[in-house]
């Protein structure tokens, strides 16, 4: 919603901007006058932290005077409600132009259109209608909720919208008027369907991806001297370095891979096709997010106006609180420089500290990242997985949950394993592998009869992750024997020793699993047209000798 501010709210805004500028200008000094490159990114990132901070300091101010105007608007009933979106549409879409055309600057029509933004034609750009729409919903979201008991009124809203885009010059690719109207607030995104909106998000992952889930807080090894945090493998071959550590809020936790992979799905989702330019920026919808981390971000029904009053402040707390985190989260992401070996298409590649994220916010409503190029190159060469959304409501607590989900799901999304019918087993020895229990060398270790407690150190923690996925990733498992059969009661009750344990497999069902079949079919009719082109060949060969 478009406002303009009084002297008394502009000055507030320009005391809020000078509050900063002291640090501000003390920092692009150093910035300026740094020789070193690693030194430099780091005085970038405070630099970053420091505007971020403003903007939501500011955003928060903007917000509460937006509705302080709309309760005005609104008392004049629904009527005034609609012309003053009606005011503000065209307004809106102009700056929408401005802003999309900017982040448009880098990438092909191609690309542009395969992204859903919009068109090039004679060398301008045109908004893409759906486009439009969704972020003048956005934008209208207070004038949208405050019709959603009068559903005529509000078709009548949403009709004047798409009528005000139809007739706009910058928009290309026109809604029919009439069309049937989606009520629900779709995300803002440079996506057209945002991935966290399926059961199953289709997402790039490599051995990067997949290790940074196997470690926690206390793998990360501080160096007070250099102000640096050191995360690697046992063997060294994959390193994280993470910069300015002592400025970081918040901690390693499985809740900073779930954001890194909602990231690299909705990445996944705008590049996911051959050839064209790389789109790095990608926008995830935030309230959808803490939602699906469990953040009781909406208000509940109550009975009472003190109730009311009441439960909005703990909603907006919820929000406060699920943004911190994010931020805290992003923060980390974006302090972390990676060093890794991996084979990428059958051929050993070098990475040499990558930079994950060149930039992080939460700006209106939405959690923007924008991949460093490396990474972005990088992750577009790595095969495809399914990630679960069910993993988003595991309890950061629970970490070993978590990991033996990500384990499943991937193994389950091998098309080895489809077609050999293995998708749904696991080895119980290369479950425990993921996890961070102790293993049965470690307790004889630590004291002469401690093994003997294997089952309540290693067997029970292991089935309690297990049951925690239960509802959320997977709809059951159980213990099976080496070709799936199932065990006798005996046998399932009577697991008296390690050995027997480790060499057990779990047996699980995905909620929501993925159907592979028909891309299978059409991999292995491939595969069948292939093999009879190279038959074809040989023939010919051996015509021709």
């Amino acid at each position: 919603m478009l406002i303009t501010y009084t002297p008394e709210e502009q000055q507030h805004i320009n005391e809020v901007q000078a509050s900063y500028k002291q640090e501000w200008e003390a920092l692009e000094a150093k910035i300026n006058d740094a020789t070193d490159t690693e030194e430099r990114n780091a005085l970038v990132l405070q630099y970053q932290a420091i505007y971020e901070s403003m903007v939501e300091v500011l955003d928060a101010f903007s917000d509460k005077c937006q509705r302080e105007r709309f309760e005005a608007i609104k008392a004049g009933g629904a009527d005034a409600i609609i012309e003053n979106a009606k005011q503000q549409t065209p307004i809106m879409l102009q700056s929408m132009h401005r802003e999309t055309a900017k982040l448009a600057d880098n990438l092909t029509a191609d690309d542009l259109q395969k992204a859903g933004m919009g068109t090039i034609k004679k060398s301008t750009f045109y908004i893409n209608a759906d486009y439009a729409i969704d972020w003048l919903k956005s934008e209208l979201r207070l004038h949208i909720d405050a019709l959603m008991g009068d559903k005529a009124k509000l078709k009548e809203l949403l009709e004047a919208v798409i009528e005000e885009v139809n007739e706009s010059p910058l928009v290309d690719n026109k809604k029919s008027k009439t069309e049937v109207l989606s009520i629900k607030h779709l995300p803002l995104s440079i996506t057209p369907d945002s991935a966290i909106f399926k059961a199953n998000m289709p997402m790039y992952h490599g051995k990067a991806t997949d290790a940074l889930a196997a470690f926690s807080s206390r793998d990360v090894i501080e160096n007070p001297i250099t102000d640096k945090g050191t995360i690697q493998t046992a063997d060294g071959d994959f390193k994280i370095v993470i910069q300015d550590f002592s400025k970081i809020k918040g901690k390693y936790s499985i809740n900073a891979h779930k954001l890194l992979c909602t990231g690299i799905a909705e990445f996944t989702q705008v590049n996911n096709y051959g050839g064209g330019a790389v789109i790095p920026t990608i926008a995830i919808p935030f309230n959808e997010y803490a939602r699906l981390l469990g953040y009781e971000i909406d208000e509940r029904e109550t009975d009472s106006p003190e109730a009311a009053a009441k439960e909005k402040k703990r909603a907006a707390e919820a929000v406060k609180t699920a943004k911190k985190r994010t931020r805290q989260d992003l923060e980390l992401l974006q302090a972390m420089r990676w060093t890794w070996q991996e084979s990428i298409k059958g051929k050993g590649t070098d990475f040499d500290s990558i930079l994950l994220f060149e930039r992080v916010a939460i700006r209106k409503g939405y959690i923007i990242m924008e991949f460093g190029r490396n990474m972005a190159e990088y992750l577009k060469k790595t095969p495809l997985t399914q990630y679960p959304r069910g993993l988003l409501a595991i309890d950061a607590r629970s970490e070993n949950a978590y990991r033996l989900g990500l384990k499943m799901a991937e193994h389950f999304n091998v098309d080895n394993n489809q077609l050999k019918g293995t998708a749904n087993r696991l080895k119980v020895s290369t479950l425990l592998a993921v996890t961070q229990l102790p293993t049965y060398e470690t307790l004889q270790q630590e004291t002469p009869d401690d093994s003997r407690h294997w089952d309540r150190r290693i067997k029970e923690p292991f089935e309690t992750a297990l049951d925690a996925l239960t509802g959320k990733v997977i709809k059951n498992w159980e213990y099976v024997k080496a070709k799936g059969e199932t065990l006798t009661d005996p046998e399932a009750y009577g697991i008296a020793d390690y050995e027997t344990f480790k060499n057990l497999l779990v047996q699980f069902e995905l909620l929501e699993a993925p159907n592979h079949d028909d891309r299978l079919a059409r991999r292995a009719e491939e595969k069948k047209t292939a093999e009879a082109r190279k038959a074809q060949k040989g023939k010919k060969s051996k015509k021709k000798q």
